[in-house]
């Protein structure tokens, strides 16, 4: 028999890994090593269309800001990261639409963000432009060959186009190029250093699906 063919449209929440770590580099210190460290989940939204089994999604994924004090130091140290992430892929829809099984490749954009700015909630002017503030981002691209499935938890409406969806995902990830791009407001920063990638991806979402059309061929 032939592949049922299936087009529909979803709105989904979740959440995502990758281990991505500092260690390498040492022009930071150990704790704001370990602090950038935490930028490896991520809550995401996003949106997915498919035509005739030919499937794309794109979702923005954050992670929490964590903050650390250096009263030592005399300056807090707070990060963030964000993503977007654009997916292809085929899906192969199984048990009559309970299963769809979908191979997936994809390219993610990661920002890694750190502040570090006084220590002191108010300062003087003076001692602020002595002390100074630093706001530094980094940004690496990366592939993701991975595969989705997801399994159908109900279907409501007349025609039982509306389904809810629990997906999983697991996949490889990769990075584009080896050293990330580094930025401090307008001064491009540079370093021989390096993310190290452990490779695994994970991702775990709740999808709202609408169904368009689900039919086999004729």
């Amino acid at each position: 028999s032939k592949l049922p063919r299936m087009s529909y449209f979803t709105i989904n929440l979740g959440y995502e890994y990758y281990d991505s770590r500092f260690d390498n580099f040492t022009e930071l210190k150990t704790e704001e090593i370990a602090l950038m460290n935490k930028l490896d989940h991520f809550f995401t939204i996003g949106i997915a269309g498919c035509y005739r089994n030919i499937y794309a999604l794109f979702n923005w994924g954050f992670s929490p800001t964590h903050t650390q004090d250096f009263a030592e130091y005399n300056y807090k140290h707070s990060v963030e990261s964000g993503r977007f992430l654009l997916k292809l892929g085929y899906t192969f829809p199984t048990y009559q639409g309970g299963l769809l099984l979908t191979p997936t490749l994809g390219v993610t954009r990661t920002i890694y963000s750190e502040y570090m700015y006084p220590y002191d909630t108010s300062i003087s002017l003076s001692e602020f432009i002595k002390e100074g503030s630093a706001e530094i981002k980094y940004r690496q691209y990366c592939g993701i060959i991975g595969l989705d499935g997801d399994f159908r938890l109900a279907g409501f409406g007349n025609r039982k186009q509306h389904d809810l969806y629990l997906s999983a995902g697991i996949g490889y990830i990769f990075k584009l190029h080896s050293r990330p791009y580094i930025k401090s407001n307008k001064t491009f920063l540079t370093s021989d250093n390096e993310f190290i990638q452990n490779g695994l991806y994970f991702n775990l979402s709740l999808k709202y699906y609408y169904i368009i059309r689900n039919k086999k061929n004729k």
